[in-house]
């Protein structure tokens, strides 16, 4: 694609132009507005043979598919597909863009699996209206099925609803929804009937000048409950003195005879006007006769026709279902009627029939909704802001995010994968995430992929798997990062290899030491272990970790660490030279202030391994810690048993408590309860604990041995993890109000340390430099 052409963008609708429906509108309103920054192609069924194979309009150039036979739209994922892979040898497309879930909206998943080297971004519009019977079982199964395959491959969502974009995530998809409703035309509700042409048409329709009328515009469908209506109009025709002269029934469809028969029998039918359909320009001077307007939907994917109704002012009478639900106050700017209870609907309608003043601030709140956020100009904006990204991830080098773990695992892996993913994403690159699936439900991801290896396979094959889906989702990425050098880097540096991707490689702990102070009990430092490695004393399985790492290593590009205290220690015990070790700093958020009141507790939460140096902290507390002090350690961990033996020996299980892990949320409360945290490890890299502590004003007791000891001053008590005498001036000093108090005011005042839009950003500049 040449510098100076704007990017082409394929939409694809089973029906456009000259048959136009809600999403033909919203393409052709949308695409009008941003034809000056887009190419835009629709690709539809050409299904009549007059109509031209291809024709240019001014949102862009119509590209019908077929013979102009009925049949048209049927082979349309066939023939379409064809169609379009042809139009690629010529035009390169930023985006796809499938309106709905149909017949031409599996074209782009069709393409991407037969041109699965090169995946092009799907940007899926869902505008059904349909029942969720209907698309789960209709068409014998096939349109739940069509739903599962699209949403489960598509890259991001925009839903016309939020009803519809919850509904999405019943069929698999997993990333961001995007709610953009469709919108009207407001103008051209605000042009006022005259009182002749209004008497005029109520003449032609057989109604009373002084008659009161309800007008439902509506597809004569089962989903959208005429029947309700008409027996709640007859209803209000036999027992209420407020019954309205006449019900005006706007548009067709299979169920019409049923709802004439309908009429006949309830005794109504010379007061129900069955008008058929109608241009949309003439929907305006319908509404115009309209004193309310009522539609009791079963379901409903947004309800334009309820919009069109708040625009030209006249008051709503809906069911709250599906997408109405986001426009429709119920007594604010609308009336709200229970499902299929035409006795309720028939209440409703009397009750507002009789209400001149209420109608009249309806219908004028719902004018003002309408006005403030449906217009076309401000969506349009909405599609313009949703684009960018996706035109940006063609451009960019795209990124295979490779973790040990995701969210709901705890652990700094799975956030800082989780939170550098989501910044990426939003700075327009494309992300895949590669985890092991953590047991718990996964959070939705914000405009990233994510693919997970299951956990329940055994060891050996569980890395095999591993390595299997980095090598299929590496035919697109331009780079790979690893956030763990041997579960994760191993199986993707081989794949990184065989498609020559370069590997970054982010080393925050150290497996081979925490092995080797869990076997041998030794309390030695990293930094201490990295200096000596050579001397030591391997098992097996430590040199086979060790091997592993430095076979990883030896396909790395680049390293990136979180602090010059961790870059020393990696050039120490691996030679790697500190050039190609790389400084990302964690993001470090302001302080806060927490509770004023803290329990007295000193807490420790993480896992319960020897290199914690847990055992140590049970003991100084036991001996020197104030008895109105307490101790909570929180966590699992093969540590568990032996800290148990500990309290009971040293006679402190009143004061010092092992908890069973907290999640996210709880465990972010407790913080901000207690009074201080302890982490005395013999050493500890980036402690996300740390950053969550000042984030809520809680002072911590912290090793000195870790890299935050470059930054964080004066906002926590930096002990030596070795010296038991320090350890204890560091639990005096936190437990003292005086000097609590002190900390916690330089906490509040810390105006925190770059940010994750700061760590994204150089990151991607590192993957853009390790490209060149």
């Amino acid at each position: 694609m040449m510098a100076t052409e704007k990017p082409a963008v394929l939409v694809f609708t089973t029906a456009y132009h000259p048959y136009i429906g809600g999403a033909e509108i919203a393409i052709e309103h949308v695409a009008r507005r941003l034809a000056s920054e887009y190419r835009f192609f629709i690709i539809t069924a050409r299904m009549n043979r007059d109509l031209a194979p291809m024709q240019f309009r001014e949102e862009g150039v119509i590209v019908r598919v077929g013979l102009g036979t009925r049949y048209d739209k049927f082979l349309l994922p066939f023939w379409g597909t064809i169609k379009v892979l042809g139009m690629m040898r010529r035009t390169k497309p930023a985006f796809f863009w499938p309106v709905m879930v149909n017949w031409s909206g599996l074209i782009p998943y069709f393409i991407n699996t037969l041109r699965f080297w090169d995946h092009i971004p799907v940007f899926q519009t869902l505008q059904e209206g349909d029942s969720e019977a209907h698309i789960r079982h209709g068409r014998f199964g096939m349109t739940g099925f069509a739903w599962r395959f699209a949403l489960r491959r598509a890259d991001e969502v925009q839903a016309i609803s939020s009803y519809l974009g919850d509904f999405s995530r019943q069929f698999g998809y997993r990333g961001r929804v995007r709610v953009i409703p469709n919108g009207i035309d407001f103008s051209v509700f605000q042009n006022p009937m005259s009182v002749e042409d209004r008497e005029a048409l109520k003449k032609r329709l057989g109604i009373a000048s002084d008659a009161r009328v309800i007008v439902t515009t509506s597809r004569l469908v089962e989903k959208n409950a005429i029947d309700v209506l008409i027996r709640a109009f007859a209803r209000m025709h036999r027992e209420s003195g407020a019954s309205p002269s006449a019900l005006v029934i706007v548009g067709d469809g299979h169920e019409r005879e049923r709802l004439v028969t309908l009429a006949r029998t309830l005794g109504v039918a010379e007061r129900v006007q069955f008008v058929g359909s109608v241009p949309n320009a003439d929907i305006p001077r319908y509404l115009a006769i309209a004193d309310i307007y009522c539609r009791p939907s079963r379901s409903e994917g947004l309800g334009v026709s309820f919009l069109e109704a708040m625009a030209a002012g006249v008051p709503v009478v809906a069911t709250a279902v599906g997408g109405i639900t986001d426009f429709l106050r119920d007594g604010e700017n609308g009336i709200a009627a229970k499902v299929d209870d035409y006795q309720d609907l028939a209440a409703k309608l009397s009750r507002l029939l009789g209400d001149g003043l209420l109608r009249q601030r309806l219908g004028a709140a719902g004018r003002e909704t309408v006005k403030k956020f449906y217009q076309w100009d401000a969506i349009a904006e909405s599609f313009r802001t949703a684009f960018v990204p996706l035109v940006k991830q063609r451009a960019a080098a795209r990124v295979l995010l490779a973790t040990p773990f995701v969210p709901p695992a705890l652990g700094g892996p799975a956030t800082y994968a989780w939170r550098l993913a989501q910044e990426m994403a939003a700075a327009g690159r494309w992300v895949t995430v590669l985890s092991y699936r953590p047991q718990g439900a996964i959070p939705y991801s914000e405009g990233f992929h994510l693919r997970t290896v299951s956990m329940r396979l055994p060891p050996g094959l569980r890395q095999g798997m591993y390595f299997l889906k980095a090598l299929w989702h590496l035919r697109l990425a331009d780079a790979v990062i690893a956030l763990d050098p041997v579960g994760v880097g191993v199986p993707v540096a081989a794949a990184a290899r065989l498609w020559r991707r370069p590997l970054i490689l982010r080393i925050e702990g150290d497996r081979l030491w925490e092995s080797y102070i869990e076997r041998t009990g030794t309390d030695l430092t990293l930094p201490k272990f990295s200096e000596h490695i050579t001397v030591f004393e391997f098992t097996r399985k430590e040199r086979l970790i060790r091997r592993m790492t430095r076979r990883t290593f030896t396909q790395a590009r680049q390293f990136v660490c979180s602090s010059a205290w961790r870059q020393k220690t990696l050039a120490a015990g691996y030679g790697i030279a500190p050039a190609r070790i790389a400084i990302i700093s964690p993001p470090v958020p302001a302080g806060g202030t927490g509770a004023e009141a803290r329990e007295p507790v000193l807490l420790f939460a993480g896992r319960f391994v020897r290199v914690k140096n847990l055992s140590r902290l049970v003991r100084v507390f036991a001996k020197k810690a104030p008895r109105s002090m307490r101790l909570e350690l929180i966590g699992e961990g093969p540590e568990r048993h032996a800290l148990n033996i500990a309290i009971r020996a040293a006679g402190a299980e009143d004061r010092i408590r092992v908890l069973p892990s907290l999640g996210r949320q709880e465990l972010a409360a407790r913080i901000a309860a207690v009074a201080a945290v302890a982490l005395p490890s013999l050493s500890d890299v980036s402690p996300n604990l740390v950053l969550e502590c000042i984030a809520a004003g809680t002072p911590v007791l912290l090793t000195r041995e870790t890299g935050f000891a470059e930054w964080i001053g004066d906002l926590a008590v930096l002990v030596d993890p070795l010296d038991e005498a320090m350890i204890a001036a560091g639990i005096a000093a936190v437990a003292s109000p005086r000097h609590r108090a002190e900390l916690s005011a330089r906490i509040a005042a810390f105006p925190g340390k770059s940010g994750w839009p700061e760590v994204a950003r150089r990151w991607l500049d590192n993957i853009d430099r390790v490209q060149a």
